[in-house]
Parts: structure tokens; sequence; C-alpha cells
């Protein structure tokens, strides 16, 4: 008789945060194991870069695409010139943006195994600012790949919550830091070529503020070549579906609100249930307490927006709304990275 080898779910437990907890923590890392903790932009699943086979655990328990490259994280400008070699103006937006939400993308060292980079010779590295996050890699004392711990494609987790509800069974332990701060991925730079600095991904730092010390970024124009093989992606929200609920995600123009008004009275005439995510205007009436609507929430801010994005997309699956309508943010500073977000995840 064939002897199966069928793995036994993990018994997943979220932790408190204490340094205690932080240190068992590190010593799993330590050991090739995975663990799950908070950053300020979004929660990720962590291993030691290092360590080859332990990198594979994330792939395996995301089902994450093995040509999909991770961000390595760590908790000094020391410790990013053990991995890369660290051009000139990447000093200067590391030593101007972190720890933060940037990543950077430079060219890797050898001691870095190829499958954190997906092949490529180029490594995307980022300090985080959350003090969970950098305890952990102080504790562990080694580089930490970590993708957001959520399974792959789908939005990324913003409470040890919703990590548990993604990988429960998958990984053991969840370091939980509350919700994050920030609630969109990092924002990812390319320095691998000094002539041409690319913005690869918008995320938490607007691009406004890296261009006041970075001078003219280039924006990343070639997605499409991505899309079809020609060009391999260098950091994660290039090539793959991202950020997706199970619900049906549809995106109007921030504009007025007549637009939005008139695409939700259409769904509700579908006889849907909708979920309305819109951004109030300043010195504007609220008008949708008197339409036939599911749930609506308003916010007051765009940062308030980025924040809980996420959040509301896993509450519409729990919720079983038939559509989230999101209405755009304004193209400035970090609503770009929320209307990118949008874009991503929109289905209909």
């Amino acid at each position: 008789m064939t002897k199966t080898n069928t793995k036994q779910p993990l018994d997943t437990k979220i932790l408190v945060s204490s340094i205690q907890n932080i240190d068992m923590c590190a010593e799993q890392i330590k050991k090739g194991n995975i663990v799950a903790f908070a950053t300020e932009t979004v929660y990720g699943l962590g291993a030691n870069a290092l360590d080859a086979k332990a990198i594979k655990k994330i792939f395996e328990a995301k089902g994450r695409p093995s040509d999909n490259p991770l961000i390595v994280h760590v908790d000094s400008v020391e410790k990013i010139e053990q991995i890369a070699f660290v051009t000139e103006k990447a000093k200067r937006a590391v030593n101007a943006f972190m720890p933060g939400p940037l990543t950077i993308v430079l060219k890797k060292k050898p001691n870095v195994p190829d499958e954190v980079t997906a092949g490529l010779d180029t490594i995307a590295i980022r300090i985080p600012s959350h003090p969970v996050a950098l305890q952990l890699i102080k504790s562990a004392d080694c580089p930490i790949a970590a993708p957001s711990a959520n399974i792959s494609q789908s939005p990324s987790p913003t409470t040890a919550a919703h990590v548990h509800d993604d990988l429960s069974g998958k990984v053991q332990y969840i370091l939980d830091g509350g919700s994050s701060d920030i609630g969109l991925e990092s924002t990812v730079l390319d320095f691998s070529n000094e002539d041409k600095i690319t913005l690869l991904r918008e995320g938490g730092l607007p691009l406004e503020d890296l261009c006041v010390v970075l001078g003219p970024i280039r924006a990343f124009e070639s997605a499409q070549d991505v899309e079809d093989g020609i060009e391999a992606p260098r950091c994660p929200g290039l090539k793959y579906k991202h950020y997706s609920p199970f619900t049906m995600v549809a995106v109007v123009e921030y504009k007025s609100d007549d637009v939005l008004i008139d695409r939700l009275k259409q769904l509700k005439k579908e006889q849907k249930k909708v979920l309305v995510l819109r951004l109030l205007k300043k010195g504007g009436k609220d008008f949708f307490i008197k339409l036939n609507s599911d749930k609506i929430v308003s916010f007051e801010t765009v940062d308030e927006y980025a924040k809980s994005l996420f959040y509301e997309f896993r509450e519409a699956d729990k919720q079983e709304f038939d559509v989230i309508l999101c209405q755009k943010a304004p193209a400035v500073g970090i609503g770009n990275s929320v209307n990118s977000r949008l874009e991503k995840a929109a289905t209909c």
C-alpha cells in the first residue's frame, strides 16, 4: 500500500505582541518556519530571507505564483547593504523616508536566494516603521521576506483576524499589532537603473513627497509588457490581479455624486445588495440618506478611505453583498494609491 503524505493543519494562534511572544516568533523564523506579523502598511507573512526552504513555505501557504518576487524587511541601512548594492539616490530615499511605507528595488548580492527574487537580479527591500515588525526583525537577526499575509490575490489583511480568516491552519503564529495604520501596501521605487528611477507601485507614501527629495520619477508604463511576459515584474502587484474580494466591485470616477447616485439606482433596479464606499465632498450635502441603499460608508478623508478599503472589502464578503460600489478618490497623494487598488479590484 502506498503511504499518503498529507500535512496536518497547524493550530493557528493569535498572540499579543509582548516581547516574550515576539522573541518566540523570532526563534520560529530562525528555525525555518513562517510567522505572520503586523506592519504599518498591511500584515506580512514572514520567513528568513536567506533560507530558500523557508521562503518556499510562504509561497505554499499563500498559493502564490513562484514568479512573483517578495519584499524583504530589514531594520537598518546596514542590513540593506548586506543584501543589495545601494545607489546614491537610493541612499537619499532611505535617509528621507525609512523607516516607513517605502520599498526600494536594487541590484541584489549573491547571498540572496533566487526564491526571494523570482530569479531576478534585483531585490525589493524596505524598513518598516511598526514597532512589532522592527522588534521581530531585530530579534530574528536576519532579513525577513514578507508578502501580505493573505491568500494570493485577495484583499490584503489589515488586522490579525483577517490573517486568521485566510491562513488558519497554514501558519502557526500571528503577532497581533492592532489595525494597520496605513492600510495599503508600500510604495515601490526601482533604483536598479540609477539614471531612471521608476515608480513600480503606488502605495502608502505619496509620489509627490518622493519627488520633492528625488526629483522627477518615471511612472511605470510597461504593465502590458508584464502581462504578455515580455518584462518580468520586479515587485508584487504588477503581473497578477490583486486586492479582489469575492464580491463584485464596481468603480465610478470622483466627480459629482450624481454619477455615483445614477450607478447605485441602476444596481438597485437590478435588485442587487449594494455596499457603497465614497468620500464626503467638502461643503456638500449628504443626499444618500434618501436613497434605497443597503449600506453606505462615507469617509471624511482620503487617508481614512485608504486605511479602511481592504477592511470594507472583507466585510462585504462576510455580509454577502452582491456589489461594492466604490467612488474613486481625488487623483493626488495617497488618492492615487487608493484608485490603483480600486482599478485592480474592479470586476464590473
